[in-house]
């Protein structure tokens, strides 16, 4: 019982997102690509590995932007949302697709964005659901609140180059059920061939 009450709290206060679809729907709020999004600064990762993967070098903070992609799909999950949770495989799989699709088309990267969850509790989210790509905390859910995050999770597709215009090209909650039809849809948002 007292489950369903922590599941109904966090559905009534915003945390997570209701329901699950094929995938979402595309729905952008706010106006126009939105590219002050590919200003958002987040930490350097200090993993060689997650700087190899974004094309980063150094230290201190790197906007959005920058990432060494053409397309960058950002989850924002949180730790406690039974919805990421459950996602956690599909997203994999997601990454998983992103790194087939990538050396014949346009190269895409991941990221994750845990919404009012520390340093501790991201990577806590990555070690248990063996996540592949770079999370970053959002403990005062500052970055969560620019991408237009409500609920967890919500995923977000940001064109940075190739044709058209760099920003937001895709905004959605919930979940995904087929990795492969969701990333085909992120690329036909985004101008790209899939």
């Amino acid at each position: 019982m007292l489950f369903w009450a922590f599941l109904f709290f966090l559905d009534r206060s915003g945390t997570c997102a209701a329901g699950f679809s094929s995938f979402p729907q595309a729905r952008m709020p706010g106006s126009g690509a939105e590219q002050s999004l590919l200003s958002l600064e987040l930490p350097v990762p200090d993993q060689a590995a997650a700087k190899r993967y974004l094309g980063l070098s150094g230290s201190g903070t790197f906007r959005l932007g920058q990432i060494d992609a053409d397309i960058v799909i950002v989850e924002i999950f949180s730790l406690y949302c039974p919805r990421c949770q459950v996602m956690a495989s599909r997203v994999n799989e997601l990454y998983r697709e992103t790194e087939k699709k990538s050396p014949q088309g346009p190269r895409v990267k991941m990221i994750g964005i845990g919404a009012s969850n520390t340093a501790y509790e991201v990577e806590a989210f990555q070690k248990r659901y063996e996540v592949p790509f770079p999370l970053f905390p959002d403990q005062s859910m500052a970055l969560s609140g620019r991408f237009g995050a409500k609920g967890t999770p919500t995923f977000v597709g940001l064109r940075l180059r190739g044709e058209g215009q760099p920003g937001r090209v895709y905004w959605g909650e919930g979940g995904f059920e087929d990795p492969a039809a969701f990333l085909a849809e992120i690329l036909r948002l985004s101008g790209s061939k899939p």
